[in-house]
């Protein structure tokens, strides 16, 4: 198991993370500063993008995995639109991702999983059999989509 940092907002969140123990850090936004400190200290920094101009960036900077946010707002169609001309820059994508929404099969090859995971409180309120649940409904469909392609 590896275990990084989410919502990595800026540099001091970022040495915070990797001075914690995190082996990759992920965020919603793409600061400069973050990837190159990442990459300086070995850990793995997975950039916020949204436009084509973001996601080459970041790549050119030396993210070897670009998160595309929120998906869920501009519809899964765009990572396969995206993915034509940018197609050699692997596309992790959050927000908004649900069991309904065919991303792998759209050319991301990770998905994050936030509030659509534990929504309405489940973990507040203990239920982690349906959490339990939706992850596996959520990994029976990641399956399903791996040994399709």
């Amino acid at each position: 198991m590896r275990i990084g940092a989410g919502t990595v907002l800026n540099l001091k969140m970022a040495k915070e993370a990797i001075h914690a123990g995190a082996e990759y850090l992920i965020s919603p936004n793409l600061d400069e500063e973050v990837l190159a400190y990442g990459l300086e200290q070995g850990v793995e920094v997975w950039p916020g993008t949204l436009t084509p101009t973001e996601i080459v960036r970041a790549y050119e900077l030396g993210a070897s995995a670009v998160k595309v946010f929120p998906i869920g707002s501009l519809g899964i169609k765009y990572i396969k639109d995206i993915r034509g001309p940018l197609n050699h820059i692997p596309m992790m994508v959050t927000g908004g991702v649900n069991l309904d929404k065919e991303v792998l099969g759209n050319g991301a090859f990770a998905v994050g999983l936030g509030g659509n995971l534990v929504n309405n409180g489940l973990i507040h309120k203990g239920n982690f059999e349906q959490i339990t649940q939706m992850a596996a409904a959520y990994t029976k469909l990641a399956k399903s989509k791996c040994l399709a392609d």
